[in-house]
C-alpha cells in the first residue's frame, strides 16, 4: 500500500476517534439536558469538522486517479532511491537527494524508510517484531519508558446505604519505569569485488538480501536471547527470556513425551485473560517446533493442532503463530531438556524495542584495496527493555 495512502487512513481512524469520543461527551451533556451549553455546541462543531474531514479524505483516497498518481509518484521515488544506491556502491558518490535527506557523521548512506531493505528484514527473518511494542527514536539519548500493570485492580463495588464497613480493598496499580539505551550492531564485512561493482545490474539488491538476512536474524537473535551472533552478551538488550518468570512457566511431563495439547491449554491458564484478549497476543516458536506440532496425530489419524485442513497451521486456538529461530528447536522431535521452546501472551505489554535512526549502509575502497574489492557494512542502534514481566507464559521443557 502507498505510503501517503496508508498516512491518509491513519489519518481517518484518528478522526473517528476524535469524533466518537465527542460523540459520548455530548450524550452526556444531552442526557444533562446541557447540549445547547458553549461546551454542547463547541463539541457539536467538532463532530462536524472531524465528518468534514473524514469525507474529505476517504473522498480522496478513494479516487482511482489520485491513486494512480500517488503510486506512480512512489515507484519512481524508489527507483531513484535503488539507483542512487546503485550508484553510492559502485562510485563512493552519495546523492542525498535521492537517497537521503543527509548523510552520517561518519559519511554512511542513510538508507529511508521508504526502502524495502528494512521492510524485507522484518518480513522474512524477524516477524517478531511485528507483536513487541516498538518506538523509534532519532538520537542516542537515553529515552525513559513507563508502564502499568493493573490487570490485579478488584474492579467495581457495590456502594450500599446501610453498609456499615468500608467495602473497599485499597490496592494501587503498580507503575514502573525504564530507561533505554541502544547498542551499535553492525552486519560485519560484506566484501565485493571491484569487478562486481563495476559490472554486476542487481548488485544493490543481492547486497540487500545479503545485509537484511545479517540484519533481521541479528535482531531476532539478541532480541530473543540478550547475546549477539558470537554469544556476546548486549548490554542494552536482555533479551525475551530474561523476563520469563518461574511461576509463568508450565514444564511438561518428560522430555521424551514431547508437547502436548494439554500442555499448551495449562501455559495458557497461568495467564490473565486480559493479556490474551491484547492485539499483540501471540504464540511464539522456532519454525521446526511450529512443523513437530503440526505433525502430532490423535487416536483416529487427525491432526491435534490443526483439525481445520483448508487452514494453514499459522494460529493455536486464535493465537497468531510468531515464528522466532532463536528459540529452542527440537532435534529429530526432540526437546532439549529444561529449554523454554514456547512462549505465549501479550507481548506487545512484555516488552519495548527501541530503534534509533535507519539503518545505515558504509563503503570502503581503502581497507581491501590490495584485494581489488570495496568492504560494505550495514549497521543500526537498538535498544531493548522487559515491561510487564506478567503478560508472557512460557512451555518449559522436563528435566531429563
Amino acid at each position: 500500500m502507498s505510503n501517503r495512502i496508508q498516512q491518509s487512513e491513519q489519518r481517518i481512524a484518528q478522526l473517528t476517534e476524535s469524533k466518537n469520543k465527542s460523540l459520548r461527551s455530548l450524550a452526556t451533556l444531552t442526557a444533562e439536558g446541557a447540549e445547547n451549553s458553549p461546551a454542547g455546541l463547541a463539541l457539536t462543531k467538532s463532530i462536524e469538522t472531524d465528518e468534514r474531514d473524514i469525507m474529505m479524505l476517504r473522498s480522496i483516497i478513494n479516487n482511482a486517479s489520485f491513486r494512480a498518481t500517488v503510486e506512480k509518484e512512489e515507484a519512481e521515488q524508489r527507483a531513484k532511491q535503488h539507483e542512487a544506491f546503485r550508484s553510492y556502491l559502485k562510485t563512493g558518490s552519495l546523492q542525498t537527494r535521492d537517497l537521503a535527506t543527509t548523510s552520517d557523521a561518519g559519511g554512511a548512506a542513510v538508507i529511508p524508510q521508504g526502502y524495502t531493505f528494512g521492510a524485507f528484514a522484518r518480513k522474512y527473518y524477524a516477524p517478531l517484531l511485528d507483536v513487541l511494542n516498538e518506538v523509534r527514536t532519532e538520537s542516542g539519548q537515553p529515552y525513559k519508558i513507563s508502564f502499568l500493570n493493573a490487570t490485579t485492580t478488584p474492579g467495581l463495588v457495590l456502594i450500599q446505604e446501610a453498609a456499615t464497613s468500608n467495602p473497599f480493598t485499597e490496592e494501587d496499580p503498580l507503575m514502573s519505569s525504564s530507561v533505554v539505551f541502544t547498542d551499535l550492531f553492525s552486519s560485519g564485512q560484506i566484501n565485493v569485488s571491484y569487478q562486481e561493482l563495476d559490472d554486476a545490474d542487481n548488485l544493490d539488491a543481492l547486497l540487500t538480501r545479503i545485509g537484511a538476512q545479517r540484519y533481521g536474524q541479528g535482531l531476532e537473535a539478541f532480541l530473543t536471547t540478550g547475546a549477539d551472533s558470537s554469544s556476546t552478551a548486549t548490554p542494552n538488550n536482555p533479551g525475551l527470556l530474561s523476563g520469563i518468570q518461574s511461576g509463568l512457566t508450565f514444564q511438561t511431563a518428560s522430555v521424551a513425551g514431547g508437547i502436548k495439547y494439554t500442555d499448551f491449554i495449562s501455559t495458557l491458564q497461568l495467564l490473565d485473560a486480559a493479556y490474551l484478549r491484547s492485539p499483540k497476543a501471540a504464540v511464539m516458536m522456532h519454525e521446526s517446533t511450529r512443523l513437530t506440532l503440526a505433525s502430532q496425530l490423535d487416536t483416529t489419524g487427525r491432526p491435534v493442532w490443526n483439525p481445520d485442513p483448508k487452514q494453514a497451521f499459522d494460529s493455536i486456538l486464535g493465537l497468531p503463530i510468531v515464528v522466532n529461530n532463536a528459540l529452542s528447536a527440537p532435534t529429530a522431535g526432540t526437546f532439549t531438556a529444561e529449554s523454554l521452546p514456547i512462549l505465549v501472551g501479550d507481548f506487545g505489554n512484555y516488552a519495548t524495542v527501541r530503534t534509533d535512526g535507519d539503518i545505515r549502509v558504509r563503503v570502503s575502497r581503502e581497507r581491501r584495496a590490495e584485494f581489488l574489492e570495496a568492504l560494505v557494512t550495514f549497521s543500526a542502534r537498538v535498544g531493548s527493555t522487559i515491561c510487564d514481566k506478567k503478560a508472557v507464559a512460557a512451555v518449559k521443557i522436563a528435566a531429563s
